[in-house]
């Protein structure tokens, strides 16, 4: 039998995903546990990996009439975890951080099944800090990150793996001249000037779903930014709605506008995007 892993959702876990499938001499069974709602499921089966969706929601929130309710959502998401947990029958649980990922961690703990948290940054937010006293290890990127756990295995819970990257990433990064030909006819941008030169190119990227303080502040420096450079900016689903109500108020001038290049989310062509940007 092969090893098999609950994986609870964040876009850095297909780095590992794509590792295990790569290196196992056994099959590795992968089911991504992620929120009902969350735009996880569309990445996620674009990879090819099967999905199972739980009811999740935040807990340190201002109003008291949307913590009880996501108590509630919290509730129901162990429920369904320890049914997924029970149904599926991981060897290990792989955990990327998220208040998502709570309930299934509670079933694993539950279940007995051993966890393995990811940090990714040098300090852990309030849900990875919780999580990791039901943890088996927690990986973390950077040693200065494993006080937060206790200092090194075994005296404490904390191993340094660096950072994964997938290798399509690496890959991309070897040419950025190629990478960037190959993201503008991947994306059908116009990345030259009428003159045939090349600006520099500016990704601009708040996350998987966006981050609205960047977007808002991209959207009023443009007019600073776009005499001297292409901008590529991925405003993320949740904001695209926002971009179309700027662009109506506020087009920017034809000059300008055939230097920005918006786009709601960047599936495969991320990699190329960051290899082909100068920053």
């Amino acid at each position: 039998m092969g090893a098999s892993a609950a994986v609870p959702t964040a876009p850095r876990a297909a780095a590992v995903h794509e590792d295990l499938a790569g290196s196992s001499p056994a099959a590795v069974d992968l089911l991504w546990v992620g929120s009902h709602d969350g735009m996880e499921k569309g990445l996620v089966e674009r990879a090819g990996i099967a999905f199972a969706g739980i009811s999740t929601g935040q807990l340190r929130v201002a109003n008291p009439v949307k913590v009880a309710r996501n108590v509630g959502r919290m509730s129901a998401g162990v429920r369904q975890s320890l049914a997924i947990v029970e149904r599926f029958r991981p060897d290990v649980c792989f955990v990327t951080g998220g208040y998502v990922c709570g309930p299934v961690v509670v079933a694993c703990a539950m279940r007995k099944v051993p966890v393995l948290i990811y940090l990714p940054d040098m300090s852990p937010g309030y849900a990875i800090r919780w999580l990791s006293k039901l943890a088996t290890r927690v990986a973390v990127s950077f040693p200065e990150a494993a006080g937060w756990f206790g200092g090194l295995a075994p005296a404490g819970k904390a191993v340094v793996t660096g950072y994964p990257v997938r290798s399509e990433l690496v890959a991309a990064a070897q040419d950025r001249r190629q990478a960037r030909q190959r993201l503008a006819a991947e994306l059908s941008l116009d990345l030259t000037e009428p003159d045939g030169t090349a600006l520099p190119l500016l990704l601009v990227w708040g996350g998987s779903s966006g981050a609205r303080v960047i977007n808002q502040a991209t959207w009023a420096s443009l007019p600073e930014l776009l005499p001297a450079a292409q901008v590529l900016h991925v405003v993320g689903t949740r904001d695209w709605p926002l971009y179309e109500v700027w662009q109506a108020e506020d087009p920017l001038p034809d000059a300008l506008q055939r230097r920005y290049h918006p786009v709601a989310y960047l599936h495969e062509a991320m990699p190329l995007a960051l290899a082909a940007a100068d920053l």
